[in-house]
């Protein structure tokens, strides 16, 4: 663009010095050849510049195409970490739909011990009421139909009665144990479940942590993709960007281990199968004692019934059936606190059981709480030391990228700052000189402008001048048409006369041919008669000739003369 510019510029001042030249003789030959070669000078050290700028751009273009490939080299090395990032990824979403997985059947399984409990918490009460209106109606049945019984007779109704109330007693208090170990089961349950779903949450906070990391290392990626490298300390920067990575990357794999160290852990917790299995052997027992607790009722009130009976029938008839009666009332009795016994020591060994459970599942709260705690201050401890890492490797490779952004930069602004300087500054002077020139030819048309107007005012006075003398002419080649005319009239006389004129001529002629002939003879005897060098004396006869010759010659001009007029 700058040649083009010069270019124009050397034409255009080419052309007024042409045209100076021709307008005005006050520029010369000599200021024309110095004003081209001068142009001729720029042209060439423009020419020398724009060379020298060429290179320079190839020599950017192949720092360009190394900086390039060397970027491309580095963009191939970060592709296996992004597999190894993906990698990971996958599967910690693994291990998340596992803990979603087992969460979700620890909450079913606790929903349907919920479930067996508030239906035994709403059975039992109906249950209880009923087993108790059956003893009290059968007594109150026993107590109307044998009045004839002696006095000893309300006594063991008593003692049955009593001893029933404590057999319930006992019974609804073993229920309401088990129903306060079944809320504390369900309380567990809960607390299990508020701890499965924090390590679900801690998960998705490490997930999150995890893909923050990745969108780093895809800024770093991609920032990587955008450094020019040209120092020498681009390896240096590569081997500390890759040891950053390798410990990232070994950060990882420990929370990966970490992470299936919990899953064991909770592997490890009691299945679903096992607490299932528990509640209902739980289900199971307390169905046998609420069976057993019927069966004894109705086998007493049969019982009682049967022998109050019988033993009415014998008191009619005699006293000492009565007595039979009773001792047989008395071992069944005893047979009965036998089976109340055994059905209380059952009930005591599922109640031991059930403590066994809810020990177990104390152990197991306590070994998931253990296990929380661990996981929160193992997580807490991987989130410091990823934060830590990630801040101090930002911070190398920010500092690093920033020194070598600074640093190619300043090298390309001051080999370009320079050059632009120096081109700037001599385009300047070649600019000023231009412009001085021009203003010099600028002068110079103007004063070929005045000398050109000077020029047309002086052919405006011609012009005028000449149409005056173009019709004086006019008038001239009236008169001499008119002359013409006049000649053509006299044309015959003038013709005579060119025929006398004639005649007179040829006269001269052979005249002046005689004369000249003498002359040639008188010359030739001259010679004859001269053969030595000088003085030689002229004889009269030759003088006369002379006289003779000259009085020729001027008839002839006097008759010439008047052949003219």
């Amino acid at each position: 663009m700058g040649k083009k510019i010069l270019i124009c510029a050397s034409s255009i001042v080419l052309f007024l010095t042409v045209f100076t030249k021709t307008a005005s003789s006050s520029i010369t030959n000599e200021n024309i050849r110095d004003a081209i070669i001068s142009v001729v000078h720029m042209i060439r050290s423009t020419d020398d510049k724009l060379a020298r700028h060429e290179t320079r751009e190839r020599a950017l273009g192949e720092t360009l195409k190394k900086a390039l490939s060397t970027i491309e080299k580095r963009q191939r090395l970060m592709e296996p970490v992004k597999g190894a990032v993906g990698r990971l990824d996958e599967r910690l979403a693994a291990v998340e739909t596992i803990l979603l997985q087992k969460d979700e059947r620890e909450r079913i399984q606790s929903q349907r011990v919920l479930d067996g409990v508030d239906q035994l918490q709403r059975d039992m009460p109906i249950l209880m009421e009923k087993i108790r209106n059956d003893v009290l109606l059968e007594i109150s049945k026993l107590s109307t139909s044998v009045q004839p019984v002696p006095t000893e007779t309300p006594k063991t109704d008593v003692l049955v009665q009593n001893s029933i109330n404590e057999q319930l007693g006992g019974l609804t208090k073993a229920i309401n144990s088990l129903e306060k170990q079944f809320e504390k089961i369900a309380a567990e349950n809960l607390e299990l479940k508020s701890a499965n779903e924090q390590t679900t949450r801690k998960l998705n906070d490490i997930n999150k942590q995890l893909n923050n990391t990745e969108e780093l290392l895809l800024r770093f990626t991609n920032m990587v993709q955008v450094i020019p490298d040209q120092s020498k300390n681009a390896n240096d920067l590569q081997t500390t960007f890759i040891k950053a990575l390798e410990i990232q990357k070994s950060n990882i794999d420990q929370i990966q281990s970490d992470v299936k160290a919990m899953s064991e852990k909770v592997q490890k917790l009691p299945d679903s199968a096992v607490i299932e299995s528990s509640k209902n052997e739980t289900l199971e027992v307390l169905q046998d004692i609420k069976y057993e607790t019927i069966r004894s009722a109705d086998k007493t009130a049969t019982i009682i019934d049967a022998k109050y009976q019988q033993a009415a029938a014998d008191a009619e008839k005699k006293h000492g059936d009565m007595e039979k009666s009773m001792i047989n009332l008395s071992g069944i009795m005893e047979m009965q606190g036998a089976n109340t016994a055994d059905s209380y020591e059952k009930l005591k060994n599922d109640i031991q059981s059930l403590r066994k459970v809810e020990n177990v599942m104390m152990q197991t709260a306590d070994n998931v709480m253990d296990v929380k705690r661990l996981v929160e201050y193992s997580v807490h401890q991987i989130l410091l030391e990823v934060a830590e890492l990630i801040k101090s490797s930002f911070k190398n490779t920010s500092s690093s990228i920033n020194e070598r952004f600074d640093d190619f930069e300043q090298s390309i602004l001051d080999s370009e700052n320079g050059a632009l300087a120096n081109v700037s500054s001599k385009i300047g002077k070649d600019i000023d000189q231009v412009w001085r020139q021009i203003g010099i030819m600028y002068q110079q048309l103007t004063v070929s402008t005045d000398s050109l107007n000077k020029l047309q005012n002086q052919t405006d006075a011609y012009v005028n001048g000449s149409l005056t003398s173009m019709d004086s002419m006019k008038g001239k080649v009236g008169k001499i048409t008119e002359r013409m005319t006049e000649v053509d009239e006299n044309l015959n006389y003038l013709l005579g006369r060119l025929s006398l004129v004639t005649q007179e001529f040829n006269r001269i002629k052979t005249g002046l041919g005689q004369a000249l002939d003498d002359i040639k003879s008188s010359f030739v005897t001259v010679q004859e008669k001269i053969r030595g060098p000088g003085p030689h004396k002229v004889p009269d006869e030759e003088y006369e000739i002379q006289t003779l010759d000259d009085n020729t010659l001027s008839g002839n001009k006097t008759s010439k003369r008047d052949t003219t007029t």
